[in-house]
């Protein structure tokens, strides 16, 4: 699928910033429509650039449907989020 959405400042500022969240904070930030408001697109535009549709980010920010894992995890993806997995090793030991 061709990304129709131009990634505008506020997505590159997002994806630079390195951002890292709990799987909790993840959710709660789509949930709200946080992240999407954050890069200043429309349900339809940020549906196209994670990759799902916007009927399904409607359904996430209504608190209708919970998000799918993968959808959290090309959510993530997208906007340069790195996912913190408390209690996980982190290889530092």
């Amino acid at each position: 699928m061709r990304l129709l959405v131009m990634i505008n400042d506020a997505v590159k500022k997002l994806q630079k910033e390195k951002r890292v969240l709990t799987l909790g904070q993840l959710v709660d930030a789509i949930c709200s429509g946080q992240l999407r408001n954050e890069c200043g697109l429309d349900r339809h535009a940020f549906a196209q650039l994670v990759g799902t549709t916007r009927k399904t980010i409607r359904g996430y920010e209504a608190w209708e449907v919970a998000p799918r894992m993968g959808d959290i995890f090309s959510i993530a993806t997208s906007l340069g989020i790195k996912l913190q997995m408390p209690g996980a090793h982190d290889g530092s030991n």
